[in-house]
């Protein structure tokens, strides 16, 4: 029998950056049992407040979409591993996460540093 688990995006009150904002952390919960993992996401809290009002504004319906999106995709995973642990779970989600379209390609953003230097 699979652990009941809950899941829940929430700000890492811990670090306050100087941008006024905390990062964001996925929390999985089961009875006692907590969890946190990286969520690569920062908001106010604030922001992160007014996103799960009754009429947040279009960024808040937006952070909350992507949250509601990193909510399903950890359920997701949750329920593809056969048993939970948090190695197996980081491990699956940090897979499941590293799609081409989504990733950065540090190339990309410095190829117009480097062609600048190549001219010289």
């Amino acid at each position: 029998m699979k652990k009941q688990l809950h899941f829940e995006v929430v700000p890492d009150k811990r670090f306050l950056k100087k941008n006024g904002a905390y990062a964001l952390r996925l929390r999985i919960s089961s009875g006692k049992n907590k969890w946190y993992f990286p969520v690569m996401m920062e908001a106010t809290q604030e922001m992160y407040d007014r996103a799960y009002s009754p009429k947040p504004r279009k960024d808040e319906k937006e952070l909350r979409e992507r949250i509601e999106g990193i909510k399903s995709e950890a359920r997701t995973v949750a329920d593809s591993i056969p048993e939970f642990t948090p190695e197996a779970f980081k491990k699956a989600f940090l897979k499941f996460g590293d799609t081409p379209d989504v990733s950065i390609d540090s190339y990309d953003l410095m190829s117009p540093q480097i062609a600048l230097y190549s001219a010289h």
